[in-house]
């Protein structure tokens, strides 16, 4: 595991509350986070640290060339902007997506549900590429968003829910 993240954030679990600290020991008042208690939110945090175990693999193996056309190795700021993204847009009723590294040094987000697909790139610490498109319907987006904007994101992610 990188030492740079593994020093970043160390978690404690007590009875019905999750505590996160920074490095350094200093536990403020915003690093308090209730804990998933219920199944659906227990499998949507199996989804999240399976994302957060392959990014982390990918922060760690991957360096500079690692397409053998130039690619940039990950970069740390990117993929935990990325794990802050994803981690708001899981569901228990979608496949958590695809995460690929980009040759930028960024992480892209890939979901292909039936004729559906939605790919989320990020490109800086609060900007994001999007892609969507239904086949079926012939929706189509492409699009920039930033943080101020992640309503959009949501709401193309509900777009992949199976359709009854």
């Amino acid at each position: 595991m990188n030492a740079e993240l593994r020093s970043e954030v160390t978690y404690y679990s007590t009875t019905g509350i999750q505590f996160i600290e920074p490095a350094g020991g200093v536990l403020s008042d915003d690093a308090l986070i209730a804990s998933r208690d219920t199944d659906e939110d227990l499998a949507v945090e199996r989804q999240a640290e399976a994302i957060r175990l392959k990014m982390q693999d990918l922060l760690d193996r991957l360096e500079d060339g690692w397409d053998s056309y130039g690619a940039r190795a990950p970069q740390r700021h990117l993929f935990v902007a990325g794990l802050r993204l994803i981690e708001g847009l899981l569901h228990t009723d979608i496949a958590a997506p695809q995460v690929i590294p980009t040759n930028k040094g960024g992480v892209q987000f890939e979901w292909n549900v039936g004729s559906r697909e939605l790919e989320i790139e990020v490109v800086g610490a609060d900007r994001f590429e999007v892609f969507f498109e239904d086949e079926s319907t012939g929706e189509t987006v492409e699009d920039e968003v930033t943080s101020r904007k992640l309503g959009v994101l949501s709401a193309l992610v509900n777009k992949l829910k199976p359709t009854v």
